[in-house]
């Protein structure tokens, strides 16, 4: 836990870095420019996408249970987290990020824009940048912050 505090503080700082100092070799966060990166966890239980406007992450197997489902979500509701730059929560979704080719290997990040995405054995942590706002989602549990 306390490694994957480290690298997301990591990730933070070279976040105001010019791409000019952030050579993908030293950072493991690739071209900024993308307008999208999806990728799965090695443990293939959690897909992610990210993109300048938001970051989600699915999860296929949970030991954890959604709250209940809002009256007004009529798809698959308690799979799903996104965090834009207002918050993070539980989303309303009908489709699926799972299945990326892309295997984004632990303790590697990801980041599009102002959004990052953290792999890590415990699971993936994805945060807006300069808002802090963020969630991270495991087998376990989930959190939004």
């Amino acid at each position: 836990m306390r490694r994957a505090l480290v690298i997301f503080c990591t990730v933070l700082c070279l976040a105001g870095c010019t791409p000019a100092e952030e050579p993908e070799a030293k950072t493991g966060l690739g071209d900024r420019s993308t307008a999208t990166r999806q990728f799965t966890l090695p443990s293939k239980n959690i897909g992610c996408l990210v993109s300048a406007e938001s970051a989600r992450c699915d999860i296929k197997v949970k030991d954890w249970k959604p709250p209940a489902k809002p009256a007004d979500c009529e798809q698959e509701w308690g799979n799903a987290l996104t965090v834009t730059a207002e918050g993070a929560s539980l989303s309303c979704v009908g489709d699926t990020v799972m299945g990326a080719a892309e295997i984004l290997e632990y303790d590697k990040a990801v980041q599009v824009g102002e959004f990052v995405c953290i792999s890590a054995r415990a699971g993936a942590r994805c945060s807006h940048a300069p808002s802090g706002r963020g969630f991270t989602l495991a087998r376990g549990a989930y959190t939004t912050f």
